[in-house]
């Protein structure tokens, strides 16, 4: 059954990525990693400072993308996977020198292979597709660019806290009780238990505006739930029906 990663508790974890081990990251722009020998969570503290804000995780190497567009890579360099343009492996996080000047929006690690696709929809990949060499842009159509994620609100942030442990208290209580239990309960609290919360919600605006200023794209203040959501998948279906005319 699934089970709480205690040594996570405290981060607010807003992306995973699992492969031959384990990576998230958080909302502060840190990364984590776990699994393939190292049985608890670590930060990943080469790459503190750097505003990471997406990671992939392929079998036996890793990948993360900055703020600015720029690609990391780490772990085993069979077969070219790492886009150094060799089979070097790589403990620690090094940039991909080759994808220097593209802003890069998102990436993938594959179980022999590395794949990222710039702001403007350019996809360049590395490692057994293209033999050992650096990253080569791929030819064809390009990819459909999704927006980032909106931010959510600070209520959203306390529902999503607190709405588990409330239903596992009340288990027979309908969705319409329960919603009305999680205002009275927030229109209790003090200023000071709805710090963390605020706390949160600003940490997820500025993962939202990373995550627009990587994709070269106009940040929103929009912070209300359900209207974001709602322009997110719009935006989504938009860009899906663009890139597949």
């Amino acid at each position: 059954l699934p089970k709480k990663i205690e040594a996570l508790a405290g981060q607010r974890v807003v992306a995973v990525s699992a492969g031959g081990h384990s990576l998230a990251l958080t909302a502060d722009g840190a990364a984590w990693s776990w699994g393939g020998g190292s049985l608890l969570p670590k930060k990943i503290e080469a790459l503190t400072g750097r505003d990471i804000v997406a990671v992939s995780a392929g079998d036996t190497f890793s990948l993360a993308v900055s703020a600015d567009g720029t690609v990391w890579s780490w772990g085993g360099g069979d077969g070219g996977i790492l886009g150094h343009g060799d089979e070097q492996d790589e403990p620690l996080p090094k940039k991909i020198e080759a994808l220097t000047g593209q802003r890069i929006v998102s990436i993938s690690a594959g179980g022999d292979s590395g794949v990222a696709v710039t702001a403007d929809g350019e996809v360049w990949s590395w490692g057994d597709l293209n033999e050992i060499g650096p990253p080569t842009k791929v030819k064809g159509p390009k990819a459909a660019l999704l927006p980032p994620r909106p931010p959510s609100s600070v209520y959203f942030h306390f529902v999503a806290a607190r709405r588990a442990d409330l239903k596992a208290a009340h288990p027979d209580v309908g969705v319409a009780d329960l919603a009305r239990m999680m205002g009275e309960e927030w229109k209790a609290m003090s200023d000071e238990d709805k710090a963390p919360f605020e706390r949160a919600a600003e940490q997820d605006k500025q993962r939202y505006r990373a995550e627009c200023l990587a994709a070269g794209i106009e940040v929103s203040d929009v912070v209300d739930a359900k209207p974001a959501l709602y322009y997110y998948l719009k935006s989504q279906r938009i860009a899906i029906a663009e890139a597949n005319p």
